[in-house]
């Protein structure tokens, strides 16, 4: 299994499904309500009720392709067999080291951000480099991609 390097100046392509591959954030220099401005919409009227990334952190994860769930409940618990669902900070990396693809768009199934009217929403890269936030209850189109987190267990060592 090849593990992939961290975010490089130049993005580079995303890896096959179930490739496993390395991701550093900042989460402190990626607020969850600032990705929300970012994005267009008005942070004062969104509310973050998810888990934040602080500091800087690398991890290893993977992208799976979980069929057609019609919401972001059957997304889950389809990733959580493949591994963990990560914070959706985790976006922000994502959209840094990899140029878009015109193929997949690509979610993370954190369903922390409540938007006007209480809309719990997701983070999401579009297949062409933008993001946004996703309904949970309205999960269309096909080849939706999803970020995993793995840990990779070492093989045993075995004495004689």
């Amino acid at each position: 299994m090849a593990i992939h390097g961290t975010a490089a100046a130049q993005p580079r392509t995303y890896p096959a499904d179930d490739e496993v591959f390395e991701l550093t954030l900042d989460g402190d220099a990626h607020d969850p309500l600032e990705m929300v401005r970012q994005d267009g919409y008005d942070p004062k009227r969104w509310q973050f009720t998810g888990q934040r990334v602080r500091g800087r952190q690398t991890r290893l994860f993977k992208w799976v392709a979980v069929g057609y769930p019609p919401n972001i409940k059957t997304v889950r618990a389809k990733c959580v067999k493949h591994g963990r669902v990560p914070e959706g900070q985790w976006r922000e990396a994502v959209k840094q080291m990899f140029q878009p693809d015109g193929q997949h768009p690509r979610g993370i199934a954190d369903p922390s951000w409540v938007g006007p009217g209480g809309v719990v929403s997701f983070p999401f890269v579009y297949s062409n480099g933008g993001s946004d936030f996703c309904w949970t209850d309205y999960i269309r189109g096909k080849g939706w991609r999803w970020l995993v987190e793995v840990r990779l267990v070492p093989k045993r060592s075995l004495e004689i």
